[in-house]
Formats: structure tokens, sequence, C-alpha cells
């Protein structure tokens, strides 16, 4: 019994002690950071905003040689015209994936892009894009980005004929400088479902034995391309 009242005394001795040197100093525990917010602060989160080109291209830009009758089936150009984009949306990055510190994978999140082209009337498609990015940082504040996203797009030939959605895709490149932002991309898809709308030839004054005025057309077995590349210049931040 009076060895067991020893050892207590000498166990909670110790304690108070160790306790003594704990309150005269001060316990500072380091300040964690990541290496990409020191070495390559573009592989974060980031958000961008641009303005830009549109420019379309195959049969959805060529001129059209009958009506918009064969254009909506896929039989003949669309004349569509160069026009304006507007995107804005972010990337987010996997920080877990055993890639070199100067690059990083992760989600490229369009949650608006907005096209605007040129025909008679207008062309206008907005999107929602879910996709990936791949960045690589050759220095410090410049990013190189390659992008996939899958566009859920609806598509409008003016104020009153609605296209169905389309299911589109975009490959692009891009690259940000500190606050800049420049990129390119090319979109693509295929439109098929039911057009009831007003056609119209592309050229009024060439009456030739295949023109056809404007008239009140429902298409039953619509079917084209939609492809135009996008160029854009914002910011990034």
């Amino acid at each position: 019994m009076k060895k067991n009242t020893i050892l207590l005394l000498a166990v909670a001795f110790q304690i108070n002690s160790f306790a003594s040197v704990l309150d005269g100093r001060k316990i500072v525990m380091p300040l964690r950071i990541s290496p990409e917010q020191t070495s390559f602060p573009m592989l974060r989160f980031s958000y961008y905003l641009s303005l830009g080109s549109t420019i379309p291209t195959g049969t959805f830009g060529s001129t059209r040689k009958q009506s918009t009758t064969a254009a909506y089936q896929g039989y003949d150009g669309f004349g569509i015209k160069s026009g304006y984009n507007l995107y804005t949306g972010f990337y987010f990055y996997f920080k877990r994936l055993p890639l070199p510190a100067n690059q990083k994978l992760g989600i490229n999140y369009t949650i608006l892009d907005v096209n605007l082209m040129g025909n008679q009337n207008y062309f206008s498609s907005s999107s929602t894009s879910p996709g990936i990015v791949y960045s690589y940082c050759p220095k410090k504040r410049l990013a190189i980005d390659a992008t996939a996203n899958v566009c859920f797009t609806q598509l409008r030939f003016d104020s009153n004929d609605k296209i169905n959605f389309s299911l589109m895709q975009e490959i692009g490149l891009a690259m940000r400088l500190r606050l800049l932002y420049i990129s390119i991309s090319f979109k693509n898809g295929k439109v098929n479902g039911l057009y009831d709308g007003t056609t119209v030839a592309d050229h009024i004054s060439n009456k030739g034995p295949s023109y056809i005025g404007s008239s009140n057309t429902t298409i039953t077995n619509t079917s084209f391309k939609v492809n135009y590349f996008n160029f854009k210049l914002g910011v990034c931040f």
C-alpha cells in the first residue's frame, strides 16, 4: 500500500512538471500550404468570363443553293453567317491524382454559352456544358488548358421558329496568363426532329429555276449538322 502511494505521488509530480513546462511555452502549429498555391497558383479553382466571335463551318456555313427546305433535311447549305459568343464557367481541379506539380486534371463546367449568328433573320444557341480540363503550367503564371465538353444545347432560328434540343460536343484549347484568358474551340452536333416555321432562299435576287421564296413549311424529318468555331477573349480569376 505504501509503495503504491509513493508511485502515485511520483506520477502526479511528473505530470505537474510537464504541465508547467507547457504553460511556459508557446506551441505553434505549422501552417500547411499546398505546393500548387505557391509554385503554380493557376492550378486552383478558377472562374472565366469571355466574349468572342463565332464562325460557322461545313454545310452549316455554306451558301444555300435551293431553299431552307433542303437545308433542314441536310441536303443543302444553311448559309449561316459569322456572329458572336458569350462564355462563362469555372475550372475545379482534382487534388489526389499522381501528376507532376505543374499539371492537373479537373472539371470544366461551362455554366452558360450563348452564340448569335446571322442569316436572313438570325441563328442562336444556348448551352450548359459539363466536361473535363487538363492544365499544364510551363511557368508560374501561365497555364495551357485542353478541354472536352458535352453540351446540352437549344437552337433557335428566329424569335418564333424553335428547333429541338441537341446534344453537342466541344473540344478546345485555352491559354491563361495571369488574368488574361484566350481560347479557341470547335463545337459540333446534329439536330433531328420536327421543324415548323418559315423557310426563305439565300439570294432573293437570284430567281433561278431552283428558287423558292418565303413560305411556311413543316418538315417532319429534320436532320442537319451544326458546326462552328469559337474564338474567345476574356478574364479568368
